[in-house]
């Protein structure tokens, strides 16, 4: 499964910016209760969200 993430951001002046990543996951462990993004997880949307915010 892959969750898809968007952030939507506007500028000052009203230009509006949007920018789509998704991270994968293994389904494994729902089973066990393991629901929502572990440590690794935010770490690697916070990789793309700093990442989008550079380019930007």
């Amino acid at each position: 499964m892959h969750w898809r993430i968007t952030l939507e951001a506007v500028d000052p002046i009203g230009d509006e910016y949007r920018k789509e990543f998704m991270i994968e996951k293994n389904l494994d462990g729902l089973a066990g209760g393991k629901l929502g993004c572990s440590i690794e997880d935010g770490k690697a949307i916070m990789k793309e969200v700093q990442k989008i915010i550079v380019e930007r």
